[in-house]
């Protein structure tokens, strides 16, 4: 990605790319993730996808709140902590952020739970 890339958070100071089709963008106010959308497709759930808004040909997690789903379903994307430690921080978040995204797939538990016994 080249510096001169606009995002949903505005022009693009600097970005990182975490991954193939992942990149960690920051501008001067604000920043986040941006996951390609095939990339999106094969990495993340459908509940996380729910949670990214359409750009371009990117889903963008924005950074106060929507970019931990990322990070709870990849904590080896995080760079800045251990792993077990990234998903830690990014479920308190998360919690916090979007309960709904705990409450489907614990019901969805459940109703496993209940036709495989």
């Amino acid at each position: 990605m080249n510096g001169d890339m606009y995002t949903p958070w505005g022009k693009a100071e600097t970005q990182w790319q975490l991954d193939e089709g992942i990149f960690l963008v920051e501008t001067p106010e604000h920043g986040g993730l941006l996951v390609d959308c095939a990339k999106a497709e094969t990495v993340l759930s459908a509940k996380a996808r729910q949670i990214g808004k359409r750009w371009n040909n990117f889903l963008a997690f924005e950074q106060d709140a929507d970019m931990l789903v990322v990070f709870y379903e990849h904590p080896d994307l995080y760079p800045w902590m251990e792993e077990e430690l990234a998903e830690q921080f990014a479920e308190e978040g998360l919690r916090r952020e979007h309960p709904d995204y705990f409450v489907a797939e614990s019901a969805r538990q459940e109703h496993e739970d209940y036709f495989a016994a």
